[in-house]
């Protein structure tokens, strides 16, 4: 195991949101790896921990070595660089410059519509970000702010899965599928689709034959 203190216990914490796509990104990585850690899950509302940590409240945030690291690109490479024993730990493979445009342009140009889709339910859902009211509260004011009140976007659930361009998915899972290893833009892809688990109305299956 990669890191434990003197009464065994993991030093190695990643500080995140169950929700949050970025830590959903970073845990895929620690997970492949094999790294051994420990979830610590903060309140939506909790300002003042991530503020003690990086100066600013966000996640994910990886405690190592005593080192508070923000971002999850920053996270990632960290990871990666690891000097972990090959025999025991993965790699992610490196990046395909086709399947990478094909990821990213799909992803931005869907943003919108996932973001109106999950937004309103990830409040919703049985999070332990959202073990409060008081953590709701804030989590909703703040995103009904720049989104929109979110029973309206509740509302219009079949306008948005509309919106999302499956027929184009389709052709990036193929892409994913050559190959068995992972990398970093199928990690992307992966905490993008996971939220969308949350839409009743939406059967992935479904929208995957019917394109």
């Amino acid at each position: 195991r990669m890191e434990e203190d003197q009464m065994g216990q993991k030093t190695t914490k990643l500080y995140a949101y169950q929700h949050c796509p970025y830590c959903v990104r970073v845990q895929a990585v620690l997970g492949y790896r094999g790294v051994d850690y420990k979830n610590i899950y903060l309140l939506d509302d909790n300002e003042e921990d991530p503020i003690r940590m990086v100066g600013k409240k966000q996640v994910p945030i990886l405690e190592y070595k005593g080192k508070f690291t923000p971002e999850s690109d920053d996270i990632i490479q960290l990871v990666c660089d690891l000097d972990l024993d090959q025999t025991k730990h993965k790699n992610l493979k490196a990046p395909q410059k086709q399947k990478t445009e094909a990821i990213h342009n799909w992803v931005e140009e869907q943003f919108d519509a996932i973001v109106t889709l999950t937004m309103p339910r990830f409040v919703q859902g049985k999070f332990p970000e959202f073990a409060t009211q008081s953590s709701k509260d804030y989590y909703t004011k703040k995103k009904q702010d720049w989104l929109g009140d979110f029973g309206q976007l509740l509302t219009e659930t079949e306008e948005s899965i509309a919106q999302i361009d499956w027929a184009g998915l389709n052709k990036v899972l193929e892409l994913v599928y050559k190959n068995d290893d992972l990398d970093k833009d199928e990690v992307i892809l992966f905490s993008e689709l996971i939220g969308l688990t949350l839409v009743e109305e939406l059967k992935l299956e479904e929208q995957s034959e019917a394109c």
